[in-house]
């Protein structure tokens, strides 16, 4: 838990806490606690309270497979990539970049991950295998994300925000 709630404050910090937002331009519309009414349309995002948005994350934002990732940067940016892009993107990301680091190694023997972002047992042991060693990799796969995102103009004003976010560590150095 005390892993989530590390990885819960980094977020909050990038994403404005509990201040609400109705970005000009921001597809998302508004947000509170990073929540969005994109997302959650239902959901009224101005009452939205701390105990309802830490519930969200909990249950739609971290898998339990998060858990698992021994690497507590890789684990923390896999939470954090996933709130700005989806839980599935920020698998999908992650095993492509454990597939280039496969590449090359004769340390590791493994067979190269489906791009499915579903994180399931053979993903685990490769990334856990591959330790913190992807997570450069990673990073590099997210940055060349957020950039090819900012390539469509709606976007394109939030670029240095993702990549200040990024290369901003999530458990601190």
């Amino acid at each position: 838990m005390i892993r989530f709630e590390k990885f819960f404050d980094h977020m909050m910090s990038w994403e404005g806490g509990d201040q609400y937002h109705n970005i000009p331009g921001d597809p998302g519309g508004p947000t509170k606690y990073g929540i969005s009414q994109k997302a959650y349309p239902d959901l009224d995002i101005e009452a939205l309270t701390y105990e309802e948005a830490v519930a969200i994350y909990e249950e739609d934002y971290c898998p339990n497979y998060i858990s698992e990732i021994c690497h507590d940067e890789t684990a923390g940016r896999l939470f954090d990539i996933g709130v700005n892009a989806g839980p599935k993107r920020a698998a999908i990301l992650l095993q492509a970049a454990a597939n280039e680091e496969l590449e090359g190694r004769s340390d590791v023997s493994f067979q190269r991950l489906a791009l499915d972002g579903n994180i399931g047992p053979k993903s685990l042991e490769v990334i856990n295998a591959l330790g913190e060693d992807l997570y450069d990799e990673y990073h590099r796969h997210i940055a060349q994300f957020y950039t090819n995102l900012s390539k469509k103009k709606s976007y394109k004003k939030f670029l240095r925000g993702w990549l200040n976010r990024l290369n901003d560590p999530i458990m601190g150095e």
